[in-house]
C-alpha cells in the first residue's frame, strides 16, 4: 500500500496495484479514486510506463475535537453552512467552502470574519477545530481588529481533527455582546476551520 502523499515508483509497464489511504470523505468530481489511469514519461511523446489502478480504502475520523460542554459553549458557527454563516454575518474576499470527512469548513486565499456572541464579564476563549494533517498554511487569528495568534498548520498532528481555544483579552469583550472574529491568509490558506464557536474558560483545576 502505498499513502497519497508518498511518492509513486513505477518499476515497469503493465499494472501497479497502489492502494490510497483517505479517510472517509465528500469527493470532488476532480478527484477519481476508483478509476485507472495510466503514468507516462514526460517529454518522451506519451509512452506509458506503467498502469496504476486506485482502491479507496475509508478511515475511521475522530470527532471528538467538535465536542464542547453546553454549559461553556456561547455561540457557533457552522463554517460552510449558508444559513448558520449568514446569522454570523460573513464578510469575506477570495474565500471558498468545502466538505470533507462529512464535515463542512471554510478557508480563503484573502481573509473571512464571521460575528460570534460574547459575554461582557466572563474570561472568553474563541476554539477552532482544524484538520491536523493540513499543512503549508499561515494565517491570523483576529478578534476585534486585534491579532490573537498566528497559526501555521504543518500536518504534524496527522490525519485527525483537532481543537485549539485561543484565550481572548478581558478587555476585548469587556461590556460587548458581541465580536468580530477574522481569519487573514499569510502564506497558503487561512484554514480550513472546520467548527468555530466562542465559550467561557473552563475552570482551571
Amino acid at each position: 500500500a502505498v499513502r497519497a502523499t508518498e511518492p509513486i515508483a513505477a518499476t515497469g509497464a503493465g499494472w501497479q496495484e497502489v492502494t490510497v489511504l483517505c479517510a472517509d470523505a465528500l469527493f470532488s468530481g476532480r478527484q477519481n479514486l476508483g478509476a485507472d489511469f495510466r503514468i507516462v514519461a514526460a517529454g518522451q511523446e506519451e509512452i506509458a510506463i506503467a498502469d496504476v489502478r486506485l482502491e479507496m480504502v475509508r478511515l475511521k475520523v475522530d470527532f471528538s475535537a467538535f465536542e464542547a460542554p453546553h454549559d461553556r459553549v456561547i455561540d457557533r458557527v457552522e463554517p460552510g453552512d449558508e444559513d448558520s454563516e449568514a446569522r454570523h454575518a460573513l464578510r469575506f474576499e477570495r474565500r471558498a467552502s468545502g466538505g470533507f470527512a462529512g464535515r463542512r469548513f471554510r478557508h480563503a486565499e484573502g481573509e473571512w470574519s464571521w460575528d460570534l456572541k460574547v459575554l461582557p464579564d466572563r474570561p472568553i476563549v474563541l476554539a477552532c477545530v482544524y484538520w491536523g494533517a493540513d499543512t503549508g498554511r499561515i494565517f491570523d487569528v483576529m478578534a476585534e481588529g486585534r491579532l490573537i495568534a498566528r497559526e501555521s498548520l504543518t500536518g504534524t498532528h496527522g490525519a485527525r481533527f483537532v481543537r485549539v481555544e485561543y484565550p481572548l483579552p478581558s478587555d476585548l469583550t469587556a461590556g460587548k455582546q458581541s465580536i468580530t472574529v477574522r481569519f487573514v491568509n499569510r502564506s497558503g490558506f487561512a484554514g480550513g476551520v472546520f467548527g468555530c464557536w466562542t465559550a467561557t474558560e473552563a475552570a482551571r483545576k
